[in-house]
């Protein structure tokens, strides 16, 4: 699938795990077929992202949708997955992934491949489907999966409260 039927279907698979209170989480994997660089060989790029997606496929459950989000990565939506079982499946995934550059290197070429992944699971039902993108991104930019909470926020954390002032001290003040 797409990037923009991923985010359409992220809106609604965030509505249906609200409605069942059941978790659902968004995995994203990043694969760079130049490791030294952490980038790739535009002419070989396509074929290793090709490998990568049927790798993928073999690895997810029916119900699991499979998506490029951009040009070097695929985002996952883990239905009715909690972040122990979702990692569980993100572990999987990046090992076959992996393990394809002993085939990729007879194949293409390519000595190695570099992969990353980021993970994110919604299981609190009050934030909203952006938060989980985000924080699924920030995973893989940290390599930490995350939980996502209404709290999380996507700029940054607010400031400390601080007390009202009592009334001697606005007397003392004036």
């Amino acid at each position: 699938y797409t990037r923009s039927y991923l985010l359409h279907r992220l809106w609604a698979e965030v509505s249906r795990a609200r409605r069942v209170e059941r978790p659902l989480s968004l995995g994203l994997l990043r694969i760079a077929d130049d490791p030294a660089s952490g980038g790739r060989h535009p002419e070989r790029h396509s074929e290793v992202m090709q490998w990568a997606k049927a790798a993928l496929i073999r690895a997810l459950r029916e119900e699991d949708v499979l998506a490029r989000f951009d040009e070097d990565t695929y985002a996952i939506l883990l239905v009715d997955q909690t972040a122990d079982e979702a990692a569980g499946v993100m572990k999987n995934v990046l090992a076959r992934v992996r393990s394809l550059a002993q085939t990729a290197d007879r194949q293409l070429q390519i000595k190695a491949l570099r992969a990353a992944s980021g993970l994110a699971t919604y299981a609190d039902f009050r934030s909203e489907p952006g938060q989980l993108l985000e924080a699924a991104l920030r995973a893989l930019e940290t390599g930490a999966s995350v939980d996502v909470e209404a709290s999380t926020s996507v700029v940054a954390p607010p400031a400390e409260p601080t007390p009202p002032p009592s009334q001697s001290a606005a007397r003392n003040a004036a």
